[in-house]
């Protein structure tokens, strides 16, 4: 499988690989429970012209707030759209727009919970070429809810903030 995958990514012509930082605040209700975490991400991106998808995993453990035997921890893969509003000659503003799986571990000392949602997130960012090497910044709002019987009836919403840092190497 890992060989087929990177087969694949060889044969096309410039595929970005790379990885991201960041930090994910809980805002709204969530953050009466969780205090903010650390996020690390590798991603595949394919652009063309001022247009970008991104394929990523993303991983990131929000600690309980005033209860250390307490945290939540997300595992995620996203799809992402990017599109440079504005660019000049080596770096551009993108807005991103994503979609993503969210599959959740709530644990509270030995006991634990495993759940999935959904995730949808938008985001504005700054991103510099030098080369092929890329890094951004992007700072982002995520929408974390679960969708009972239809994408359109969705139930016990969640957001995160989100900031992350990218370096990425074009193929």
């Amino acid at each position: 499988m890992i060989s087929l995958i990177f087969v694949s990514v060889l044969s096309f012509n410039l595929i970005e690989v790379g990885a991201r930082i960041g930090a994910n605040t809980p805002i709204g209700n969530m953050e009466r429970y969780f205090t903010a975490g650390a996020l690390g991400s590798v991603y595949l991106a394919k652009g063309f012209g001022n247009n970008r998808f991104i394929l990523s995993y993303e991983n990131c453990r929000l600690e309980g707030a005033g209860q250390p035997t307490y945290n939540l921890q997300l595992d995620q893969i996203s799809v992402e759209y990017c599109r440079s509003v504005f660019s000049r000659n080596n770096w551009s503003l993108p807005v991103y727009l994503g979609f993503s799986n969210i599959w959740l571990k709530r644990k509270l000392q030995s006991l634990e919970e495993k759940g999935m949602v959904q995730g949808a997130d938008i985001g504005l960012g700054f991103l510099e070429s030098v080369k092929r090497v890329k890094f951004g910044i992007g700072f982002f709002v995520k929408s974390l809810f679960e969708a009972k019987g239809g994408f359109l009836k969705i139930e016990n919403s969640a957001y995160l903030l989100s900031m992350r840092v990218t370096v990425g190497y074009e193929l």
